[in-house]
């Protein structure tokens, strides 16, 4: 039984370590991007300079193909989605999240906010983490979301293609 929690404390620490590793990657990123432009941006006002940044990052971003920063994304638009819930929807999510899925640990789950319980089941599901998630709004009801996270999920895999 220790070994097993142990095991799954493990488990967590590479995938907070994997989840520092891919914020690192990002920050470098746009780093190199605002100093590959600093030459050509010279002239132009800082309200440009701002919003071309912007949009290059949004672009890179949009555009990438490693898993790391697809995962990104993806917890990106599974924290809308269960944001877009409220308090007392995201209790009844994470009840259904534990009856349904034993490997989830009640005591881990109990008091999770949206960011915690999307952690959670991303160190869980992984990439399966939406296709839980779908499974569990509609199970709720909760119909409208389940068809925009959907969408928005559709649409990542096929910008990432």
């Amino acid at each position: 039984m220790r070994t097993h929690a142990r095991e799954r404390e493990r488990e967590k620490e590479r995938e907070r370590e994997r989840k520092r590793e891919r914020e690192d990657s990002n920050q470098r990123q746009i780093r190199s991007i605002k100093g590959s432009r600093e030459v050509s941006r010279e002239s132009e006002t800082s309200e440009q300079r701002k919003i071309k940044e912007v949009q290059t990052v949004q672009e890179n971003f949009v555009q990438a193909e490693s898993t790391d920063q697809k995962m990104l994304t993806i917890h990106a638009c599974l924290l809308k989605t269960l944001d877009n819930l409220g308090k007392e929807k995201l209790d009844r999510f994470k009840w259904y999240l534990k009856k349904n899925h034993d490997s989830i640990s009640v005591a881990d789950i109990e008091n999770a906010n949206a960011f915690k319980t999307v952690d959670i089941m991303e160190a869980q599901f992984t990439e399966r983490a939406v296709e839980v998630t779908l499974d569990i709004l509609r199970i709720m009801n909760e119909n409208h979301l389940a068809e925009q996270l959907e969408d928005s999920s559709r649409r990542l895999e096929a910008d990432l293609r």
